[in-house]
């Protein structure tokens, strides 16, 4: 996306903050007041039993497969993720029951239980491993291990119990230093661009499937597994002309960039029940969605979160603005991929004890626009 220069026009001055840094904001058009929002109820998903789904047998049969994984960006301290994929290769059916991450030559590891049946000839997605990291910035040794169970003809298991893949090199990267940036809420020239593509209705499908999954009214859960939706089903295609597809455009595609997935999420969120915004920084675009008026929410929100992915909540950060209307998760299928990631051109802040603080790595301005899917009529539409 091309840098467009923010012309003030009436500005109130208010104060906002990220996860607890001060920054300046500047209000335009109308948008979301304190009446509109709606905190999603904190809800949660049961974790997994490590039992294998049959009879067990002692009968010795070698499983055969290749582990695939796609690493974030890793933060010295704050850590990072890994998505884990297991093909299966052999004749029998494999049972993934426990998932780990180690740092070599550390005690810093992380465990999850898993629960994902991969037939032969499949590739399933395992699921997120969540993990800290060593203090110190520069290359570092790490392995993944996994237990899992191989299905005889006869539909015995016999329990392989854990395996660990060779160790692996990355570069654990330094925390940033923080920027300074001004937000500019619900400036006019983006206000009705965006809302004039916010389509609730066209996701009407997809939310239905979203309730089906977790039942009851708006939740947490709701949100992850919209935020999931969008990241599994939609592929990432950049776009050099900078053209903004409506959401009903990018269902339509299945392919968008980040503007288009953030628009899209966030016509899904207002249909599942809840809030959004659309933030746009100099080359990215990324949701937020509403979860409650104050930082006491979040370590009940970290639990639900955790809870979704089945990993620890003490491996978990949670990305978010606050504002005087409360506080405004990332869920940024472009960034760090897991509801509550770093957005893509951020990084941890290095300035704060907050474990949760971050910052843009060189964003000087960030536009909020409230994902109403009303418009102002075109009201300074030639700015």
């Amino acid at each position: 996306m091309r840098k467009i220069f923010a012309i003030a026009v009436i500005a109130i001055l208010l104060t906002t903050s990220v996860a607890g840094g001060l920054i300046l904001l500047k209000s335009g058009a109308s948008g979301w007041n304190g009446s509109d929002l709606i905190s999603p109820s904190i809800n949660s998903r049961d974790y997994p039993s490590n039992s294998i789904p049959g009879t067990l047998t002692n009968n010795y049969l070698a499983p055969q497969f290749s582990l695939e994984w796609r690493m974030s960006e890793v933060y010295s301290t704050y850590g990072g993720i890994a998505w884990v994929s297991l093909n299966n290769t052999g004749t029998g059916a494999i049972f993934v029951y426990q998932l780990s991450f180690q740092w070599s030559g550390t005690n810093i590891s992380s465990t999850r239980p898993a629960a994902a049946l991969i037939q032969t000839g499949e590739k399933v997605e395992v699921g997120l491993l969540s993990f800290l990291a060593p203090s110190s910035a520069g290359h570092h040794q790490y392995s993944i291990q996994l237990k899992l169970a191989v299905q005889h003809r006869n539909g015995d298991w016999y329990d392989d119990g854990s395996t660990s893949i060779a160790s692996h090199d990355i570069l654990v990267l330094s925390s940033a230093s923080s920027t300074n940036y001004t937000i500019y809420r619900n400036s006019p020239q983006y206000y009705d661009r965006v809302n004039k593509l916010i389509d609730f209705s066209v996701t009407a499908q997809i939310a239905q499937g979203v309730k089906e999954h977790f039942p009851g009214g708006y939740s947490i859960m709701q949100v992850v597994d919209s935020y999931e939706w969008v990241r599994r089903n939609i592929e990432y295609v950049a776009d050099p002309q900078d053209y903004w597809q409506s959401a009903n455009e990018t269902l339509s595609l299945r392919t968008g960039d980040c503007e288009d997935y953030a628009i899209l999420l966030a016509s899904l969120i207002g249909e599942i029940g809840g809030n959004a915004r659309v933030n746009i920084i100099d080359g990215h675009a990324f949701p937020t969605v509403y979860i409650g008026s104050n930082v006491s929410v979040i370590p009940s929100v970290r639990d639900s979160i955790s809870s979704y992915y089945w990993v620890n909540a003490t491996d978990v950060h949670l990305t978010y603005f606050q504002d005087n209307l409360g506080i405004w998760l990332v869920v940024d299928p472009v960034g760090i991929q897991y509801a509550g990631g770093l957005p893509s051109l951020s990084a941890p802040s290095s300035s704060s004890a907050n474990p949760d603080q971050w910052t843009f790595e060189s964003a000087s301005w960030c536009y909020e626009i409230d994902a109403t899917g009303k418009t102002n009529g075109g009201w300074l539409s030639f700015l």
